[in-house]
């Protein structure tokens, strides 16, 4: 968002411009390192500004490199304005991707656009949707990614029940990080099960790394 991601580049002339973005990860402005009054680049040049539409489509009808998503350097093509999100091409025009979804299930449909929710939703990698607030994201797995995120948890869960038994013998620090490891494995590999039972699926909130419930038929639970 406007905290982390592409904050500068650097032409080959050595001119930084400053990649000014929104909460949502979108560059709205760029202008260079020398510039003191922002309102006068935009007249002299040394300013950009630029809007797009929930969907990525520019106000201007100019495709810039980076705009929507900017932050996290989804880049545009300067003819086709499409844009590549990790592993899939995507067309901000039609809200839909260019390839099937890898991820059996991952979306409503295996061509579409976070649900057609891009107001709440991003999916920078072609594989994940992610609805973010400012300072959270929450991750919707399929029943598919579920299963597998349950079999995950409970290795890793196995695993750092091993490194703690072997607490006399290892580093303070590594045994620290087995606790910390079997804390947040066990639960979620717990909830994770009883969702996937229950014909459900599991979205992970992030930076807490908590499981929560997903409804079957809910988005991409399917």
């Amino acid at each position: 968002g406007a905290f982390s991601g592409l904050g500068a580049i650097v032409n080959q002339a050595g001119t930084v411009r400053v990649q000014m973005a929104n909460i949502h990860g979108d560059i709205l402005s760029t202008t260079t390192t020398t510039e003191t009054d922002w309102v006068d680049g935009l007249g002299t040049g040394t300013t950009t500004w630029t809007a797009t539409d929930e969907y990525g489509i520019s106000e201007s009808g100019t495709n810039n490199r980076y705009d929507y998503l900017g932050a996290v350097q989804r880049s545009r093509d300067d003819n086709s304005g499409l844009q590549l999100m990790g592993v899939r091409a995507y067309n901000g025009s039609t809200g839909r991707f260019l390839q099937q979804d890898p991820a059996e299930g991952g979306s409503c449909n295996i061509y579409d656009y976070v649900c057609a929710d891009p107001v709440n939703s991003v999916d920078p990698t072609g594989l994940w949707q992610l609805r973010c607030g400012t300072f959270s994201c929450k991750i919707y797995f399929n029943r598919g990614e579920t299963r597998n995120l349950r079999n995950a948890t409970v290795v890793v869960g196995v695993f750092a029940l091993i490194c703690l038994a072997l607490v006399p013998i290892i580093p303070h620090l590594v045994a620290v990080l087995c606790v910390v490891g079997l804390a947040k494995a066990l639960p979620i590999a717990a909830k994770t099960a009883a969702y996937y039972k229950n014909g459900n699926c599991v979205k992970i909130h992030l930076p807490w790394v908590s499981a929560q419930q997903h409804w079957r038929g809910e988005r991409n639970c399917k």
